[in-house]
């Protein structure tokens, strides 16, 4: 496994003001010229995800921030920009999501990822009058941080109809807060893992298709809810196309494959919803209907089928968000 080591080399805080009449590419023009006087030679970079405050939430603002980001680095000498939605495309084809390029758990192959050499990953505060925006450069070769600066940049420069947070922040919040943990008894034996190829906090626009995957460690049982934009819960596997819910070890299971007859099309209403994962070695008591709507997301829900007899197995968990925007 190749072991992610973060390294701050610098952290530069830009402070600017501007003028009512400046374009918005005046921003972001000190904290390039920082990232610029941080690497020696030219580097092919590309973007992860931008999210909110510590919530690992997306949004409209993270959409609109990544496409300025991509049209100022463009201008630069000393970048080369690979596009973030080919570089989604490359990692759905090698099985893996945006957040796995800087995960230390993970192996990416050399030349897997053609070329690219470093990645754009930030998260933004809401702090009245300004957006804090911080903006970390990743090189995905050496496994280090390069440069990491602050641009504080002004609400009144960002157009109108860019929302900071998902319509359904406060609700999608507390869903998160409430069954991020749902208190299982032994984590330490037991991995499974869940993605998009968008990664955690991945922004789809309207009519995209989302595929999820899955995979674990061990041989095991496993469910997996979706919770949508109203914080209705409905469990989508096991299901009518998998009725097993038994997965083997180390095998990447998708959903929906080519033996679903249907796709994840996204749409209305827009905002935040997640993936949530349980696996066990021991079969669960209960497993839902699928499908069908089971109510309000809650611990009480997710915890519904554990029993007290797999307290002498392994339990594992995961949750994922992803915000739909028009």
């Amino acid at each position: 496994m190749k072991k992610i080591i973060f390294i701050i080399i610098s952290i530069s805080l830009v402070y600017i003001s501007f003028a009512n009449n400046n374009k918005f590419s005046k921003i972001l023009d000190g904290g390039i010229r920082d990232f610029e006087g941080a690497i020696e030679d030219n580097l092919v970079v590309s973007f992860g995800n931008f999210t909110y405050s510590d919530t690992n939430i997306g949004s409209e603002f993270s959409q609109f921030i990544i496409a300025q980001l991509e049209i100022e680095f463009d201008r630069s000498s000393k970048f080369k920009i690979f596009a973030k939605n080919e570089l989604e495309d490359i990692l759905e084809a090698i099985n893996l999501g945006l957040d796995d390029i800087t995960d230390e758990n993970t192996n990416v192959e050399a030349g897997k990822l053609e070329g690219i050499q470093g990645l754009f990953v930030g998260k933004f505060f809401d702090e009245k009058r300004f957006i804090k925006l911080f903006i970390d450069l990743i090189d995905i070769e050496k496994g280090i941080k390069i440069k990491k600066i602050l641009v504080n940049i002004p609400k009144n420069k960002i157009p109108k109809n860019i929302k900071i947070t998902p319509e359904n922040f406060t609700k999608a919040s507390k869903t998160q807060n409430e069954i991020s943990s749902i208190g299982l008894y032994n984590k330490t034996n037991l991995n499974i893992k869940v993605w998009t190829k968008k990664g955690n906090g991945g922004i789809y626009k309207k009519n995209e298709k989302m595929v999820v995957n899955f995979l674990s460690d061990k041989d095991c049982y496993i469910k997996i809810y979706h919770i949508d934009v109203n914080n209705k819960i409905s469990l989508i596997f096991p299901n009518e196309y998998h009725s097993d819910n038994y997965i083997k070890a180390n095998k990447t299971y998708i959903i929906p494959d080519e033996d679903y007859k249907f796709d994840f099309i996204l749409g209305a209403p827009y905002g935040t919803e997640f993936i949530k994962v349980i696996a066990s070695t021991t079969q669960f008591k209960d497993i839902e209907n699928a499908f069908l709507e089971l109510g309000i997301a809650s611990k009480k829900i997710v915890n519904r089928g554990l029993t007290v007899k797999q307290k002498k197995g392994d339990i594992a968990e995961e949750m994922i968000n992803f915000t739909i925007i028009k």
